[in-house]
């Protein structure tokens, strides 16, 4: 079995500076077999469900806010560590409630 690995074209920049003693992590996987790496930016569906990356502004290193929407209700996953938390997911254009 594969992992599909799906990153916003910022994280993946940054993904393949990850190095081990084997060299770039991200080649060490990609060649295992362990992992596919994909890029992809804005909205990418799988299936009926819709995947939506949003980067929060002026972040560096790049921060995502990641949209998940299937059958018309969502679930956003956000890192909680990045400060303040609530005006970064609503000036990011993410609405909370239902």
């Amino acid at each position: 079995m594969q992992i599909f690995l799906l990153l916003p074209q910022a994280l993946m920049e940054r993904f393949h500076v990850i190095t081990t003693a084997y060299g770039p992590w991200q080649e060490f996987l990609e060649k295992s077999g362990f992992v596919e790496c994909r890029v992809f930016e804005g909205t990418h569906k799988l299936g009926d469900l819709a995947v939506t990356a949003i980067r929060v502004p002026e972040s560096d290193p790049p921060v995502f806010i990641d949209v998940f929407v299937k059958q018309g209700r969502r679930i956003v996953f956000a890192p909680c560590d990045i400060d303040p938390f609530p005006i970064i997911i609503r000036r990011c254009g993410v609405r909370i409630c239902c």
